[in-house]
């Protein structure tokens, strides 16, 4: 909440004291005028009257003047047919008060709800002349009482000096629950002070005769328009809250319901009253008002509240209830809320305040007090002294006694004071009773709800105070305010203006209507500011009118800058701005001050073209105005004038061409409304074509496919004007054209296993040639040890475990380049092996050489033991050589020394020495050893008895590498412990076992 926005009176903070100051010496000048006067025009908007047909009906009109002074004057008024009327009126003691009573017919504007007997247009959005003129001799004050069974409300009078051109309507809901004719509409007039009055009126809901359209009407002085709501079936309860009434000479506006339940849509069938007040122009409504609580009579029903509405006048309205951000609203946007306890209401904008005393009881239960409506004054236009008038009515009625009956039996005055002049306030002559008082929350004010009796009453303050004035009857209410000022104030804020040229801007700042109060700050918020320097004319406070410049520092950028400005009450206008810079570049070359040039050459007669791109970089539409060059020889189609948006970017070429060696200098010229610039400078140069097409050539990684790239695309190149072959060996030539300056030749391999060959020529316009030739090896290697068309196999067939066989193949070079071979892999590599020493081999052309493979039988196998050899070239293509053979086991059968049976078998090479446990342990009649040999090793196997006696010697033998199984006979020995030893060069093992029978 920003609290220089409101007035300083209401809150507790010492400081704002100064703002108070400045709102009393800079306000506009001139007279201010108050609820008295001395002319008045109004209309009784329609009530609902139950009587409506019967010749008993006793529903009136009533006039109610009080005057300071003896005065005299008339009031003129008008009937359906627009006959006037007059009554001529004297008030000699000013403590009394002048009444004039009428019948309602036919002086009241007709509902399209013509009080449940008929319903039909009637007067609704119709000019007619229903309307009072009073005129007096001395400053009065009027009051207005529609009274009708059950159904009142009473309004002040505003004089004719203080209406407005102006209005925003405070009305409230149509009551529609009901249905049928109860149905009762919300509604406004406006009467015509001066002849040839144009009116707009703008509904904020349908209408029952316009639905929601803007209506325009031409009134004479005294004529009335009245506006009604229209019922739809989506809407029973309309409200033309919020509407705006616009003329060209002072109109007054009254506003209300015909007879409304409050709050709307109760849930039971209340009693009803018609809501009446006269509405205020904005140009006086305030910032600050007092929401004041009502006496609660006894009896009254519990369900639902009294009410308050908030109604603004401006958009981005920030309403605030005690100090609390409530809601903001915009122009024509009300807050309603429970009216249950005193509140200080507080706005950054012009508000309108309403009270709204809720329904008593039921249709049938006749309690104290019932809806009406009453216009709360804003604390800025509070008086010091006032005369009010508690008005009175009677009618017949059989409660309690059958009889005329005083209506008003409940009679109230509120008083809204500031703290300290409660002990100085006078009520007819007297002192308030300060008991009565209470404050109000976030405030140094408070309020009392004052019990007094029929009549006028004086009120006088040593301070400026807001005074209420309300009254109850069994099932009929009435309130009004009792008197305000109707200063007009400084509502609007300062005006920021500003006209951009070229990169400049050159503005004002305004505080000059009628009301305003000047300007007295007005500034460059830090850091608000980008690319953009910005001067304010020497300022003093209090001037109506500032004159400030901006301009970009940088023209290649956009800018952006603020100004603010405060008038003298504290209302703030910001206005940000957006500066456009000259934001065109070529190729997206945002920001570079340097100017692009652009250096290339061609050969005579060929155009030489540059593809340009202009891109708008900035945030604003940029024009071009034209776009040229010196030289008329420089070509480009680029139509202007032409506007290109933000972020876009036209593309278009720029060429040269002249039939002689030259250098043309020239420079690409953008113009638009602010500026000349220089976008690129160009420099085209023709020369002769010396240059033969260039080649370049890629091939494959096996040399079976070439990609030969020719171009002449140099600045002086004319192009390609043939492709020759000179001569092709066992290859074959794509040709694809892509362009005079570029051609493309695939040339491939036919047969990779014979050599190729290739010569071409190039040769462009001028006659410059190019050669590219090449001899292609091919795989050319054949085989002599096999016949062409049989299987190479080279077959080691049947050896021993343990033997080493080497055996040889013979390559023969039938090409026309040596061949190198670094390494034949094999697919296993396990019992056969090529020698790597034989390599690398070079195998030159028209020579033959042998190679060697050689196997090793480790292993013994029921098959053949194969692997493959690869004669691979360029890891492209190969030859494959297919080798096989056998491994046969090594036997050996005999006796020990000591005639022991042995038997030894080999069928393995193994890779480590092991001695398996001797078996069968207990044995009868045989043992064996098994063992394995990785290598050739002695090998001594001894047996002993358990007493370390030698028995016998088993074998002792030099054996090769192998798996063994040797077997020895023990059917001569006795049965016993035996151990056994093993000897060899790769390690000592002793063997326990037993011999059992």
């Amino acid at each position: 909440m920003k609290t220089q926005n409101f007035n300083p009176i209401i809150f507790k903070r010492p400081f704002l004291i100064l703002l108070l100051f400045f709102f009393k010496v800079n306000l506009f000048s001139g007279d201010y005028f108050d609820s008295q006067g001395k002319d008045f025009w109004f209309t009784f908007i329609p009530n609902y009257h139950n009587c409506a047909g019967s010749e008993n009906c006793e529903d009136s009109l009533y006039i109610l003047i009080t005057s300071l002074y003896p005065t005299r004057g008339t009031i003129d008024y008008y009937d359906g047919f627009g006959t006037k009327y007059t009554k001529n009126f004297q008030i000699n003691d000013p403590r009394t008060m002048f009444s004039f009573q009428l019948p309602y017919l036919p002086y009241e504007l007709e509902s399209y709800n013509n009080s449940g007997v008929d319903w039909g247009r009637y007067e609704d959005e119709l000019v007619v002349k229903r309307s009072f003129h009073i005129v007096a001799d001395t400053d009065i004050t009027v009051y207005a009482l529609s009274q009708a069974n059950t159904t009142s409300d009473a309004f002040l009078v505003l004089p004719t000096d203080v209406l407005g051109n102006d209005y925003l309507v405070m009305a409230y809901n149509s009551d529609g629950g009901i249905g049928g004719f109860s149905r009762t509409p919300s509604q406004f007039a406006v009467v015509a002070s001066e002849d040839s009055t144009h009116v707009q009126i703008i509904p904020s809901t349908a209408t029952y005769a316009y639905n929601n359209q803007i209506q325009n009407i031409l009134l004479n002085k005294g004529e009335v328009y009245l506006v009604q709501a229209k019922f739809t079936t989506l809407n029973d309860y309309p409200d033309l809250t919020g509407s705006e009434v616009h003329s060209d000479k002072p109109v007054a506006v009254f506003a209300g319901q015909q007879r409304a339940t409050l709050p709307a849509r109760v849930s039971f069938s209340g009693s009803r009253d018609v809501l009446i007040e006269q509405i205020p122009p904005v140009r006086v409504w305030g910032k600050n008002a007092f929401l004041v609580p009502y006496i609660q009579p006894p009896g009254v029903r519990r369900d639902g509240n009294d009410l308050y509405r908030i109604l603004a006048a401006y958009d981005g309205t920030d309403v605030y209830i005690n100090n609390v951000k409530l809601v903001t609203l915009d122009r024509g946007g009300y807050y309603e809320g429970a009216l249950n306890n005193a509140a200080i209401v507080t706005a950054n904008n012009a508000i309108l305040v309403a009270q709204y005393k809720k329904t008593a009881g039921s249709q049938n239960d006749q309690q104290l007090s019932d809806p009406f409506m009453m216009i709360i004054p804003p604390v800025e236009q509070f008086m010091d002294n006032y005369r009010v008038m508690n008005v009175q009515a009677h009618e017949f009625n059989s409660y309690p006694t059958p009889g005329y009956h005083e209506i008003y039996l409940a009679q109230y005055i509120i008083i809204v004071s500031p703290d300290t002049a409660i002990a100085n306030l006078r009520l007819d002559g007297g002192p308030v009773n300060q008991s009565l008082f209470n404050s109000i929350p976030g405030s140094v004010y408070s309020y009392a709800n004052i019990p007094v009796k029929d009549g006028v009453h004086e009120i006088k303050s040593s301070a400026e105070v807001g005074v209420y004035v309300y009254g109850y009857g069994f099932a009929n209410s009435y309130g009004y305010v009792g008197g305000m000022s109707f200063k007009p104030l400084d509502f609007r804020p300062p005006e920021i203006l500003g006209n951009d040229s070229c990169f400049t801007v050159q503005g004002i700042a305004m505080d000059t209507a009628m009301n305003d109060s000047r300007i007295s700050q007005i500034f460059v918020p830090v850091d608000s500011s980008e690319n953009v320097n910005v001067a304010i004319e020497g300022f003093t406070p209090y001037k109506s009118r500032v004159k400030w410049t901006a301009q970009l520092n940088n023209f290649r950028k956009d800018g952006s800058f603020s100004i603010v400005a405060y008038d003298s009450i504290g209302h703030k206008t910001q206005k940000n701005f957006e500066l456009p810079g000259f934001t065109l570049s070529l190729n997206k070359r945002e920001l570079d001050e340097t100017v692009p040039t652009f250096n290339d050459s061609t050969v005579a007669n060929k155009d030489l073209c540059l593809q340009i791109q202009i891109h708008n970089y900035g945030k604003f539409p940029q024009t071009i105005s034209s776009l040229k060059t010196f030289s008329s020889l420089i070509k480009f189609n680029y139509p202007t004038p032409r506007v290109l948006k933000p972020g876009q970017i036209d593309s278009f070429m720029v060429c040269f061409s002249y039939p002689n060696d030259t250098l043309m200098i020239d420079s690409l010229i953008l113009e638009n409304p602010c500026i000349t610039q220089n976008l690129m400078n160009l420099i085209f140069k023709v020369s002769t074509d010396r240059i033969p097409p260039n080649i370049i050539m890629k091939s494959d990684s096996c040399n079976f496919l070439f990609n030969i790239t020719i171009t002449d695309s140099s600045g002086t190149d004319n192009g390609i004007k043939s492709i020759d072959t000179i001569n092709v060996v066992n290859c074959s030539i794509e040709y694809t054209l892509k362009s005079i300056e570029i051609t493309n030749l695939k040339i491939m391999v036919i047969d990779p296993y014979q050599d190729a060959f290739y010569s071409i020529i190039a040769t462009d316009l001028a006659g410059n040639k190019s050669v590219i030739s090449d001899t292609i090896p091919g795989f050319t290697i054949s085989f002599p040890d096999w016949s062409s068309d049989s299987r190479r196999i080279i077959d080691f067939k049947t050896h021993y475990l343990g033997s080493f066989i080497c055996d040889s193949f013979s390559l023969y070079n039938y090409g026309s380049f040596p061949i190198r071979f670094n390494n034949f892999p094999l697919d296993h590599n396990i019992f056969y092996s090529m020698p790597q020493t034989q390599f690398p081999v070079i195998i030159n052309p028209k020579e033959s050489k042998s190679l060697y493979v050689c196997y090793k039988t480790s292993e013994v196998d029921k098959k053949a033991q194969t692997d493959s050899i690869h004669v691979k070239w360029a890891n492209c293509l190969e030859q494959v050589i297919s080798i096989t053979g056998n491994g046969i086991a090594d036997e050996f059968n005999g006796e020990s020394s000591c005639s022991v049976g042995i038997k030894m078998t080999s069928n393995k090479v193994p890779h480590k020495f092991m001695i398996d446990p001797i078996y069968p342990n207990p044995m009868m009649e045989k043992g064996t050893i098994s063992f394995e040999l990785p290598q050739e090793s002695e090998f001594k196997v001894q047996l002993f008895n358990s007493y370390g006696s030698q028995i016998t010697t088993v074998l002792n033998e030099k054996l090769k590498e192998g798996s063994y199984q040797v077997d020895f006979d023990v059917k001569n020995l006795e049965n016993g412990m035996y151990f056994c030893t093993i000897q060899t060069s790769l390690g000592n093992v002793t063997r326990y076992f037993l011999i059992s029978r």
